[in-house]
Formats: C-alpha cells, sequence, structure tokens
C-alpha cells in the first residue's frame, strides 16, 4: 500500500512497481511544474482522487496553467519529459534534468513573476541537488 503524497510521487511508487533514478525524475517534474505554475501538478480534491490523477497522466502544460508567467517552451517540454508514466520514456540521467533546468533558468532571467534555481550535483553526490 502507498504511504506518501501523491502530488509528487511518480505513478510506479503509488503503484508499489519497481522504483528507480527515473521515479525522483518524475517528482523533480512535479516540483518543477509548481515553481513554474504557483500551484501543484496534482490536484484531487482527496487522496484517492490525487492518486487516481497522478497514476492517469494527461495534466495541463505549465505554460497553458499559468501563461502570465511567460513560461518557455523549454519548461514545458522538460516536465512533459520528466512526468512521462513510462519511466523508460524520461530521462535516464539526473545530470539531464540538470542541464535543462539551467538552460530554464537561463531563459527566464528577467521574469520577475518566477524564479527557477539549479545547483549542479557534486561530484560525489548520486543524485542532482534541484
Amino acid at each position: 500500500q502507498f504511504i506518501g503524497s501523491p502530488m509528487y510521487a511518480s505513478p510506479e511508487t503509488i503503484q508499489s512497481k519497481d522504483i528507480s533514478i527515473t521515479s525522483d525524475i518524475y517528482g523533480i517534474g512535479a516540483v518543477l511544474y509548481e515553481v513554474l505554475t504557483g500551484i501543484p501538478m496534482i490536484r484531487g480534491g482527496s487522496f484517492h482522487e490525487s492518486v487516481r490523477l497522478a497514476v492517469k497522466g494527461g495534466h495541463t502544460k505549465p505554460s497553458s496553467q499559468a501563461p502570465e508567467n511567460g513560461i518557455p517552451t523549454i519548461a514545458d517540454e522538460l516536465w512533459e519529459q520528466c512526468t512521462q508514466i513510462d519511466p523508460g520514456k524520461r530521462p535516464q540521467e539526473t545530470q539531464t534534468v540538470a542541464n535543462g533546468l539551467r538552460r530554464i533558468a537561463k531563459e527566464m532571467r528577467g521574469h520577475a513573476s518566477t524564479a527557477v534555481a539549479v545547483t549542479a550535483p557534486s561530484q560525489d553526490c548520486e543524485y542532482a541537488c534541484v
């Protein structure tokens, strides 16, 4: 049985399937959505509704949810890659995600409504620190 927050957990985590670094990458995508839009990607009225929405997918892209934030296409693209239902379709390395976040931050400089901070992974850290 799943115990946790379906707002940020990958579908495979919720369904108690095998998890990997791509499960964490899904969570990074969910957090990216909230940073860009100011609202959570998963917004069910109850825990069970949130779980259903998390496993189903098909969420509104960030730029459509918050067009006033000036969200660039590359942000939508990275978010979509990170939150694929199939873990095999997500980026397989955190460095790929960190590089995408840097590109987003560079493109969004000057947009006061949204801020994206990126920290490069340390050499002795297996996961990117974002």
